[in-house]
C-alpha cells in the first residue's frame, strides 16, 4: 500500500513537471512568433519546386508566416507581390495553397508592390481594428 502511494505521487510529479515543461515552451514558441520579423520574404527560386501540401509546409518563410498567424487569433497574413500578371499570378497561387491548408480567406490579404522584385513578402498585422484605421476594407 505504501509502495502503490510513493508510486503514484512519483508518477504525479512527473506529470506535473511534463505539463510545466509543455507550458514553458507554448509560451516560448508564442512569445517567439510575436518577436519574429514583421516580414518573411519568399524568393523565386525558394517557390520554383514541385509544388505540394509538404513543399509549402516546408518553406521557412510560409511556416513562419502561418505560425505567426496561428499564434494571433485575429491577425491578418499580408503577401506583397510583384507588381504585374507574373507577380499576382504567384501571390494567387499561394493564397490558393494557404486556404487548401486551412488559412481562413478572410484572414488573407493579396496586394501588388512595386518595391518586390523576384520575391513575395509575407507578414502578419493586427486584424480588423488596425486594417479600419487604415483605411482598408475589411471582408
Amino acid at each position: 500500500m505504501l509502495e502503490t502511494q510513493a508510486s503514484s505521487e512519483v508518477i504525479r510529479s512527473r506529470v506535473w513537471r511534463g505539463s510545466l515543461a509543455a507550458a514553458v515552451l507554448l509560451a516560448a514558441g508564442v512569445s517567439a512568433a510575436r518577436a519574429a520579423p514583421a516580414s518573411w520574404p519568399l524568393s523565386a527560386a525558394e517557390w520554383a519546386v514541385p509544388r505540394q501540401a509538404e513543399t509549402i509546409l516546408a518553406m521557412p518563410p510560409v511556416a513562419a508566416a502561418v505560425r505567426a498567424l496561428l499564434a494571433e487569433p485575429r491577425a491578418e497574413l499580408n503577401i506583397l507581390h510583384p507588381a504585374g500578371e507574373e507577380g499576382g499570378l504567384w501571390a494567387a497561387e499561394l493564397r490558393a495553397w494557404l486556404l487548401a491548408l486551412g488559412v481562413e480567406a478572410q484572414r488573407i490579404h493579396v496586394q501588388p508592390a512595386a518595391s518586390e522584385v523576384n520575391r513575395v513578402s509575407l507578414s502578419v498585422s493586427a486584424a480588423p481594428a488596425a486594417a479600419a484605421k487604415a483605411g482598408r476594407s475589411v471582408p
